[in-house]
């Protein structure tokens, strides 16, 4: 019999990933992370290729765990007919430890997630079925949206130095703005369009075309005084800078100013040879990211009542900087709760090893402001921006283990937290459970510019292994941006006779594959533009036992 089987299906850019293991006994153990759907794709989708997943595992119905990665609708809201199937037993599930960021409370505790302000738990535990924690979310997020869109108005009818001299002249009293609509779109509680049309809006405005999702936000923290010596260091590097080369350069170096030099800054940002002014491009560029946040709190909400209602426990988790948590599985009858922490890893049990995110990394998402020209435009305004979303940075990251086979678990993560903040390139404990054999990858955010993430896998020798592994993709058909030069970069260091093998749920741009078309793995059971991957572990060996995707 089959010992595990391991599913991704199709969902064009979304992700859903089925993990079956059956014990010596003939108990199986069933963990889904994410049953998300991509763009155009009904939310229903991923339902009926589960149940037909677990039908073909066993008779047993039982899910263990649903692990939602992280905060976004392409991995959440397909979810919720699966949870709503009476026919399945679901016993726990595991969602994202995003920080509620309409909290005022200070340095709440994350470790002890029932006392900490996640917001999923937040809305499981309102006794309005979350309607009253979500109402207060989008509110804020909704203030921040129309506030943005109404100065972009503005200062889209001004030269440059009429809007220098507005910032530089507004008082220190703000005052939250009220709500205002767009385009005739009023705001009211869990209305999607509002925010969908801020979102369309704002990246219409937002000419530089954020496709990767790993740019590494960096705290924020206030300035020290800059001596004179500094100060000219600083002219006469920007004084050699395109525009490009430094809106870059704040971006990544993280250069905070005083108030005194903003005036020099903004000269630098507005004179652009008659484009759009990167001010404005970077209001419209947070605004899309409050629109984005309030549309995901909206799916969340969504899966967290549909648990709620079925009485299904969860948790949300963190790690101590750099330290992985282990978790092993247990039978029904003990308690509602089928993994707990332990240290005792045996592979006759199925285990789980959490790996990210942190605890500091949950901590500076919470308490960011914007950096880089976000900081100047925002930082005497009325705005009152907490933070720039990074749900993709505070995706989950765990590793499964049974009859000592690795199963990667990546969603979109950017393994940004494997570093530490000086020192060692990587925490060594978290590269070395990387290191452990890993059979089956899950690549993260399907195939995307997650350079962290490869280069953890190779700070872990990855490419290098000697024993058979799969790395499966989930992305749109013919996807315009994935697999990723990053992926390719990491990937073309395999050696030659590597037995790593490509695995897609959706065909590829031939363009973007062809320096590595030889590894994709042969279709099995069929050809077709899309479907299902299903591997196999059986007396000993791994097998693809579907695969649709020829290149």
């Amino acid at each position: 019999m089959t010992d595990i089987q391991v599913d991704m299906f199709e969902v064009q850019l979304g992700a859903a990933y089925l993990m079956q293991f059956r014990l010596a006994n003939g108990e199986t153990v069933r963990i889904l992370a994410d049953g998300g759907v991509g763009h155009g794709v009904a939310v229903n989708h991923a339902h009926p290729s589960t149940v037909a997943a677990i039908n073909a595992f066993s008779s047993n119905s039982v899910i263990d765990l649903i692990i939602g990665t992280h905060y976004d609708g392409d991995h959440l809201k397909g979810l919720v007919p699966i949870i709503e199937d009476t026919s399945l037993t679901i016993r726990e599930a595991w969602l994202p430890p995003v920080t509620d960021d309409s909290d005022e409370s200070n340095d709440p505790p994350l470790l002890e997630n029932r006392t900490a302000p996640f917001l999923a738990q937040r809305m499981y535990d309102d006794p309005d079925n979350g309607q009253r924690v979500l109402q207060k979310y989008l509110t804020y997020q909704a203030r921040i949206c129309s506030a943005l869109y109404r100065y972009e108005q503005e200062w889209s009818k001004q030269d440059g130095q009429q809007a220098i001299e507005r910032l530089m002249n507004i008082p220190e009293n703000r005052a939250i703005p009220e709500i205002a609509p767009i385009e005739g779109v009023q705001f009211e509680l869990n209305e999607l369009n509002f925010f969908e049309r801020h979102l369309a809006d704002a990246d219409q405005k937002n000419y530089v075309h954020d496709q990767s999702h790993d740019a590494s936000v960096l705290p924020y923290s206030e300035p020290e005084t800059i001596s004179d010596h500094d100060r000219r260091g600083i002219f006469t590097k920007l004084n050699t800078y395109s525009e490009e080369e430094f809106i870059d350069s704040i971006l990544h170096d993280t250069l905070f100013l005083q108030k005194p030099m903003i005036s020099y800054f903004l000269h630098k940002l507005f004179f652009n040879d008659g484009r759009r002014h990167p001010l404005l491009q970077a209001l419209s560029f947070v605004r899309k990211s409050s629109a984005k946040r309030a549309i995901t709190a909206i799916h969340l909400n969504d899966v967290v009542q549909a648990l709620r209602a079925r009485k299904i426990p969860i948790r949300c988790f963190v790690i101590p900087d750099g330290q992985p948590r282990r978790f092993r599985w247990q039978p029904m009858g003990v308690d509602r709760t089928p993994f707990i922490a332990t240290d005792i890893v045996d592979p006759a049990i199925p285990s789980l090893t959490l790996l990210g995110p942190s605890e500091s990394l949950a901590r500076k998402h919470r308490k960011l402001l914007p950096i880089g020209p976000y900081r100047i435009a925002l930082a005497f305004t009325l705005v009152p921006v907490k933070q720039i979303t990074a749900s993709n940075q505070l995706s989950y990251v765990l590793r499964a283990d049974f009859k000592n086979q690795g199963i990667l678990i990546s969603g979109d993560t950017g393994f940004v937290d494997f570093r530490p903040a000086r020192g060692a390139l990587f925490y060594q404990p978290l590269i070395d459970a990387l290191a452990e054999p890993l059979h089956v990858v899950q690549v993260a955010h399907h195939g995307g510019h997650n350079a962290h993430f490869y280069n953890a896998l190779g700070a872990a020798q990855y490419h290098n292994t000697q024993h058979s592994s799969y790395l499966l993709f989930s992305h749109a058909t013919n996807d315009p941006h994935r697999p990723s030069k990053a992926f390719e970069k990491f990937f073309m260091q395999r050696p030659n006779q590597s037995p790593l093998k490509l695995l897609f749920t959706a065909q590829p741009d031939l363009i973007k594959v062809r320096n590595y078309r030889t590894a994709i793995y042969p279709t099995v059971n069929g050809q077709a533009a899309a479907g299902n991957i299903r591997l196999i572990y059986r007396c000993g060996k791994w097998r693809v036992d579907n695969h649709a995707v020829q290149v």
